[in-house]
């Protein structure tokens, strides 16, 4: 000490140093007057180097600084003038050197703002080339609301142009009371149910509706000879309407020359009638010059008459005029006479019954017969063949005699035997 202190100072001269050392040390505690000394000397001054951390890259190229031992230390971190640069889509990323800045450099990217409309499609929007997007203003949608109705068909319904459908109020349907129906049977027999339904929609449920029809139990019919009434018209059968049985009998017929009628029982009706077999018998009979009459016997009928053949003793005559005229030339008189059955091997005999005036020298008189044999005609009355008299040509149905002898005449008549 220097000179003598005095211990003699204000209570607020002497708070106000405790103060002092409590600010300085950071203490809080209360100082006795004995503890001044202490605290004081305890109290460091000037700066304090240990805590320098900084080294020469840490510190700007030609300053200096004193490091942690209190040695001066020249700093080498490089001056960076000051840089411009724009990041782009493209360079996104800068990469800022190492060395000090003043602050005036900067790094920037050029942006724009983009509209884009909604649409039904997915859109990407992009930013303009070497820019990058700040913003992206989506307009509003356009938006309307529509209302439908319920119809019997299924409606699509759809926005108008350019628009989307915020909301669709789909209406009420339009309800109605179901009809009950009414039911009627014509005259055929045939039930209608019909009703009348107003317009709109009828909610699930049964409406139903009876009509009593006039009815009829069972009953059997007898069948008799008069008409009966099953069932009345417009009646409905609870039970079967049965026909009994047809009371029948059967009964048998033997045919005669007469009608018969046949009738059943009273009360009773055929089943069927039995017609006896008609009893018949056959004859026959001989032909003669006379006519005959076949009858059966007694009670019989004639199912068949064999008619025998002609005997031999009868001969087939046709008697006729020549139909042929006369001829100047050989031969002058051609005569032809048809018959059916007359076959080209025919053997025939005819008589001329001629009116020749002058033919009286014959000695057989006015009635003269010839027999004809293969073509030929053989006097009758002489013998040998008479082949000045006539050549007889016999075909299929047809005799032609031919001859230059006047009784061979068309006048004359012939009677020719088969």
């Amino acid at each position: 000490m220097s000179s003598k202190d005095y211990a003699v100072m204000p209570y607020s001269d002497y708070a106000g140093a405790c103060d002092a050392i409590r600010e300085k040390d950071g203490s809080s505690g209360q100082i006795k007057s004995g503890e001044l000394r202490s605290k004081i000397l305890a109290i460091e001054s000037g700066a304090d180097t240990s805590v320098v951390t900084a080294t020469a890259p840490d510190v700007r190229s030609g300053k200096i600084i004193i490091d942690s031992n209190g040695n001066k230390v020249v700093g080498s971190m490089p001056n960076i003038e000051a840089v411009s640069q724009t990041l782009k889509p493209t360079a996104t990323v800068y990469n800022i050197p190492l060395g000090y800045h003043d602050g005036t450099g900067k790094v920037s990217i050029s942006v724009e703002e983009k509209t884009v409309s909604p649409t039904t499609s997915e859109q990407t929007v992009v930013p303009s080339t070497g820019k990058v997007l700040s913003e992206v203003n989506i307009t509003a949608i356009q938006t309307e609301i529509k209302t439908a109705t319920p119809q019997t068909e299924s409606q699509t319904i759809t926005p108008s142009s350019g628009k989307y459908l915020s909301k669709v109020t789909v209406n009420a349907m339009p309800t109605a009371t179901q009809a009950t129906p009414s039911i009627s049977v014509d005259s055929s027999g045939k039930i209608t149910a019909s009703a009348t339904q107003t317009a709109g929609y009828v909610a699930a449920g049964t409406k139903s509706a009876t009509k009593q029809m006039t009815v009829q139990a069972a009953k059997t019919i007898t069948p008799s000879g008069s008409e009966q009434t099953a069932v009345e018209a417009g009646v409905y059968t609870t039970g079967a309407v049965s026909v009994a049985a047809v009371p029948t009998q059967t009964k048998t017929a033997t045919p005669t020359t007469a009608s018969q009628t046949i009738k059943p029982d009273s009360g009773k009706f055929l089943s069927s009638v039995t017609v006896n077999a008609v009893p018949t018998q056959t004859k026959s009979a001989t032909p003669t010059t006379a006519s005959q009459t076949i009858n059966p016997d007694s009670g019989k009928f004639l199912s068949q008459v064999t008619v025998d053949a002609i005997p031999s003793t009868y001969k087939k005559v046709l008697i006729g005029t020549a139909t042929s005229s006369t001829s100047s030339s050989s031969p002058k008189y051609k005569q032809v006479i048809s018959d059916s059955s007359i076959t080209s091997s025919t053997k025939i005999s005819f008589l001329i019954i001629h009116t020749y005036t002058d033919f009286v020298s014959q000695s057989h008189g006015d009635l003269i017969g010839y027999d004809v044999i293969n073509g030929t005609v053989l006097d009758s009355m002489a013998s040998g063949v008479q082949s000045e008299y006539a050549t007889v040509t016999i075909t299929s149905g047809r005799i032609t005699i031919s001859s230059d002898q006047p009784m061979f005449r068309s006048a004359n008549k012939y009677v020719v035997v088969i």
